[in-house]
């Protein structure tokens, strides 16, 4: 007798990989090259994060399907120093942006409806949209060199856009800047992505938990016209994934808002999620934002500093810097699988990367690292990478080298 939904209808078990990667984990010399915990990497505010929960009122529940308005109107201050207005009566909390994107999908979703999600991008979205009873349809970024060879420009596949719409499409989701690309829409892609969801009333989502990591971001504000869900959390912002708050942001035209208020203030009320005390220290959190985010962008600025360094004169992987974000696209010129090169990397070097097909990388042989890794253990890593690609050489067609 199976008593469970036909969500969990998928393969049990570990992969090759991941029992290679539960054995490695337990070597002396193992290195973990998509380690991203920060609460692990960083050094913190220790007074200052204390001071956020000394306040007496932690004992008080003050219930609101919105999150209690003094901590909204942080929000609104944090977001007016970067330059971006905001209405305080626009926002809901809740402990995290994958809660956040159940509870949207929640509200506009029926059973078989359909959201568009972007390939690469962060697999989390598609068992979101399954757990909803919501159908995950994918459209593509294309990748696009630029006068750097390091550079890549990810655009929107509109004709497999517009191709997968129909009468059950809800919603299209970008993730500004891409997990894992670290790209942003180009200008003219955000604009025609503004007017295709506007002729096929169609709500964005747009997830901007990178933003903080991306160089002038609030300076471009593209989608201020389209009936717009905005999510952010302190998991990227203040690197505090463990205290569990984030934030949707309504944008549009009134009639959306309007909806999408009552809506979201019917499912929100029925979880109340949100603890009382990260709410009423979040004030005092954000004074911390800067100091735990330069932290950070320094890590990523050295790493990909020496990625440069140790990579120009290895012909055998290309790597791609990102514009935002803390990861790290490479490709492995000598490798056809993504997979083999993982398994094969891990169990001869006894280092850890994430394979391409995991962010929906389909094409050529892409690995993932992570760019917050302590510097030292992320240039041992990089050096490992190359010893094996130069060890390990496959021959491969020419047309498998580089980008169009």
């Amino acid at each position: 007798m199976n008593y469970l939904s036909s969500k969990f209808n998928f393969e049990r078990g570990e992969n090759d990989l991941a029992k290679i990667l539960t054995e490695s984990k337990t070597l002396p010399n193992f290195i973990d090259l998509t380690s991203s915990n920060p609460t692990s990497l960083f050094v913190y505010d220790l007074d200052l994060i204390q001071s956020a929960f000394i306040n007496p009122s932690i004992i008080s529940y003050k219930p609101d399907p919105q999150g209690l308005k003094e901590t909204r109107l942080a929000l609104v201050d944090y977001y007016q120093k970067k330059g971006r207005l905001m209405d305080v009566d626009q926002f809901f909390l809740t402990s995290g942006t994958s809660e956040a994107m159940s509870f949207i999908l929640k509200t506009i979703c029926d059973t078989g409806s359909e959201v568009l999600v972007p390939t690469p991008g962060y697999p989390l979205y598609d068992f979101l949209l399954v757990m909803e009873n919501v159908k995950s349809v994918n459209y593509s970024l294309v990748p696009r060199l630029t006068e750097s060879q390091n550079k890549l420009i990810w655009e929107i596949d509109f004709e497999i856009l517009e191709r997968n719409i129909n009468r059950n499409t809800k919603a299209i989701i970008i993730v500004e800047p891409n997990n894992p690309t670290g790209s942003r829409l180009t200008v003219s892609d955000s604009k025609k992505l503004v007017d295709l969801c506007q002729q096929k009333n169609l709500v964005l989502i747009v997830d901007e938990v990178f933003s903080d990591y991306y160089k002038e971001y609030y300076l471009s504000q593209p989608f201020t016209k389209a009936n717009c869900i905005f999510l952010n959390g302190i998991s990227k912002t203040l690197a505090l994934p463990q205290m569990k708050l984030s934030w949707m942001y309504l944008s549009g035209e009134p009639e959306f808002v309007a909806q999408l208020k009552e809506g979201l203030e019917i499912v929100a009320d029925s979880f109340l999620s949100v603890n009382m005390p990260v709410q009423l220290g979040l004030g005092k959190l954000l004074e911390g934002a800067e100091k735990i985010q330069s932290q950070i962008r320094e890590r990523i600025y050295t790493n990909c500093t020496r990625v440069k360094q140790l990579l120009k004169s290895h012909t055998e992987i290309d790597f791609f810097l990102p514009d935002g974000g803390w990861y790290l696209l490479l490709k492995i010129n000598t490798f056809s699988d993504d997979e083999e090169f993982a398994c094969k990397l891990l169990k001869n070097n006894i280092t850890y990367v994430f394979p391409g097909y995991m962010f929906d990388l389909e094409k050529d042989c892409f690995i993932v690292i992570s760019l917050i890794v302590p510097e030292e253990i992320f240039e041992e890593g990089i050096k490992r990478i190359i010893r094996f690609t130069q060890e390990s050489k496959q021959d491969l067609p020419q047309s498998n080298k580089k980008y169009h």
